[in-house]
This record gives C-alpha cells, sequence and structure tokens, in this order.
C-alpha cells in the first residue's frame, strides 16, 4: 500500500500527470489490475445520475428487500438510534438469503449510499439518525 502512496505523491503531488496516466502507471507497476483501472476510469463509475437510476430500478425489482430496509431503519428512528445504511443492507441481506430467498440477492455496495438517500427523501425523519459520510 505504501507504494500507491508513493507514486501518487511522485506522479501527482505537483500536478504533474492526470488521473488516466497515474492509474495506468499504477497497473504498469502491478499495484492495480487492469480490471481495477477500468473501474476507476470508467465515467459511468462514477456519474451520480447513472448510479441513481442504478438504484432506482433495483427498488423496482426488489420492492420487498426495499420496504424490508425501510422497516429496519424506521425501527431504529423509533428507538432514536444512528444507523448506518450499509448496516440494513448486510443485515436484510442475511435474511433474505437465510430466510425468504435461499438464492439471496444481488446489490451492489455502491448503490447502499443511494438507497439510504431515497429513504430519507420519503421518510425526513430518518435524515437525522443514519450516518452518511462526505462525498469526496
Amino acid at each position: 500500500m505504501c507504494q500507491i502512496y508513493d507514486i501518487v505523491w511522485d506522479m501527482k503531488a505537483l500536478n504533474k500527470v492526470s488521473n488516466e496516466e497515474l492509474v495506468l502507471e499504477m497497473v504498469r507497476r502491478s499495484l492495480l489490475s487492469a480490471k481495477q483501472a477500468h473501474y476507476i476510469l470508467d465515467p459511468r463509475t462514477r456519474d451520480d445520475a447513472t448510479v441513481q437510476a442504478q438504484a432506482d430500478q433495483w427498488i423496482k425489482e426488489n420492492p420487498e428487500i426495499y420496504a424490508e430496509m425501510k422497516k429496519r431503519a424506521l425501527a431504529f428512528v423509533a428507538k432514536k438510534k444512528r444507523f448506518s445504511i450499509r448496516l440494513i443492507s448486510e443485515e436484510v441481506r442475511w435474511l433474505f438469503k437465510s430466510e425468504k430467498r435461499p438464492q439471496g440477492y444481488k446489490i451492489k455496495d455502491g448503490l447502499t449510499p443511494y438507497l439510504g438517500v431515497r429513504i430519507c427523501q420519503e421518510h425526513p425523519e430518518v435524515r437525522k439518525f443514519i450516518r452518511t459520510r462526505k462525498k469526496a
């Protein structure tokens, strides 16, 4: 991991290279795989509107799972306890894998923040209890 920071410091600290050049150098030094580099450089992975659309589509395809997530969020609010959407996501993933759906369900970890935002939009009282990170 230190090698990554060294490269970032050497190449990026003085604004000598673009992000793309930095990622390609990390691939060249075998610090990133080609798949990781593609993910970092693919603009679709950073586009909030696209990810929000994916989250909306996921909600349409999995309404019972989303309903369970909302139910658990509201339970935390009723107890006046702070929580993270990631915690709820993992709890519901476990519940649906073990009890309701033997095959489980799929959700990209990148979608969970948007599900939290959606729950806050639908239930504003959740906002003061949900733990969030500031966007970089």
